[in-house]
């Protein structure tokens, strides 16, 4: 049976039997169409309650059994009412019992151990995405479970694996050639070479759809969401926000690295390679259309998204000794980079003499300390100096249509002065596509709203 769509499911759409119902209606419509597959998440807040029953487990906390009685319940009356006759009924609260004891000897390995390692906890993590389609499959008719460890292959970097690229587009041509009917596949879940259980990472379950739809050559990789599509800007900030029809892989991997609510850019690659177009749907609101993302759109309007970071925390590091010397900016961040330190936005004069950075206001300690250590001798003869300001954001205007495009950024300072917004740095990468600026938090709302009423 050849697939030629893939749906993706999570957070807050398999959150309750209610929603489970609904996606069931919506795989069903999908499903006379086409051949689809599904590929879901664990139920909604489940990842997180089985990270915490393994810090319990590693303490021996008493809270732990209280933790489990509520996962397991939730899962079998979810179970009860979702079974489509009884002899399932049955067979789906004997199923969610060897699970539960199954993740019981986990935990106990952790407790003994008393410690928890990367590899324990992704087998602990397993557990959400490998019930939650165990109840979707039993809901739906013409179902079956689909273990993405039988299939997904990965290295041993236990919590954030990588895919074995060649082998895994193998074995998932293999297992789907002759099956027949709906699979509900887990996400978020691979196995190494020696079958051990791996996880691809928090989002992991988009990259699974992604990697799923590459491999088996889709029309389309559905992402249903809660949300109506991408939006031109935060609609709990931006009131006259809209749902962009569509927008470039280039586009949204802009816009979601500068925050906006779109899926990550990391887990698009396998579609973007095969040029697969995504859809993001939502599922509490399944007849708007949503966003299609997709190669080749024409670049209208000429903006299609104001998006924004918050927490951020701005370096300037400064000093004769540092103009027209080079090397001096690869020091800078070589310094950063010792520490870990994730470099947002780069704003630098052409004579070096001042390099302006953003990071994440709590990586601004561990950087100072090392930009200390790096330029001590200079800082101690004043030729360097280091500051620092707190309590920014980052704003980005996203659009490929702003490319060639002469007056745009005259038009972004020009409102934003106009509202009285001070900008403390800017940044624009060569291929026009988007335009950083960094503003004080306290001015966020108003240079959103300022940029986006002069842009839409």
């Amino acid at each position: 049976m050849k697939i030629t769509k893939i749906l993706k499911f999570g957070g807050s759409s398999v959150g309750t039997p209610k929603m489970i119902k609904k996606v069931g209606e919506i795989v069903g419509i999908a499903s006379r169409k086409e051949n689809v597959a599904v590929v879901v998440s664990a139920f909604q807040g489940v990842t997180d309650q089985l990270l915490k029953c393994a810090r319990l487990a590693v303490k021996n906390n008493p809270q732990l059994q209280i933790e489990l009685k509520i996962l397991k319940d939730r899962h079998i009356k979810a179970a009860e009412e979702l079974s489509r006759s009884k002899k399932l009924k049955v067979e789906s609260i004997n199923y969610i019992e060897n699970i539960f004891k199954e993740l019981g000897l986990a935990l106990e390995n952790i407790s003994k151990e008393k410690q928890v390692s990367n590899k324990n906890l992704d087998w602990v993590a397993s557990f959400g995405e490998r019930l939650s389609a165990y109840i979707m499959a039993i809901s739906i008719k013409n179902a079956y479970l689909a273990d993405a460890r039988e299939f997904i292959k990965t290295d041993n970097n236990f919590v954030n694996a990588q895919v074995d690229f060649a082998r895994t587009n193998r074995k998932i041509n293999n297992f789907f050639r002759n099956k027949k009917g709906i699979p509900i596949i887990t996400g978020f879940l691979g196995s190494t070479l020696k079958g051990e259980t791996a996880t691809l990472g928090r989002g992991g379950s988009d990259y699974s759809a992604a990697i799923l739809g590459a491999a088996l050559n889709v029309k389309v990789i559905e992402i249903w969401t809660d949300v109506d599509g991408v939006m031109s800007a935060d609609p709990r900030l931006v009131k006259n926000a809209i749902v962009l029809p569509q927008i470039s892989y280039e586009e949204a991997i802009e816009m979601a690295y500068f925050g906006a609510k779109v899926i990550h850019p990391a887990t698009m690659l396998p579609a973007i390679k095969k040029n697969i177009p995504l859809l993001i749907k939502n599922t509490f609101n399944s007849s708007v259309p949503g966003t299609l993302i997709k190669k080749d759109l024409i670049p209208l309007p000429v903006a299609k998204g104001i998006t924004s970071i918050d927490d951020i925390a701005l370096v300037n590091v400064g000093g004769v000794s540092l103009a027209g010397i080079p090397g001096s900016a690869a020091r800078i961040f070589e310094a950063t980079a010792r520490r870990k330190v994730n470099v947002i936005l780069i704003s630098q004069a052409s004579s070096e003499h001042t390099v302006c950075f953003a990071i994440k206001s709590s990586e601004l300690g561990v950087a100072l300390q090392s930009l200390k250590k790096e330029f001590f001798k200079e800082i101690k003869s004043s030729q360097v100096t280091l500051s620092d300001i707190s309590g920014q954001c980052i704003l980005a205007l996203v659009g490929d249509g702003m490319r060639g495009v002469p007056g745009i950024s005259g038009r972004l300072f020009k409102v934003l002065g106009d509202n009285g917004v001070n900008i403390f740095a800017i940044a624009q990468g060569g291929s026009e596509r988007s335009i950083s600026f960094v503003v004080d938090s306290k001015n966020k709302a108003r240079a959103l709203n300022a940029v986006h009423n002069e842009f839409f």
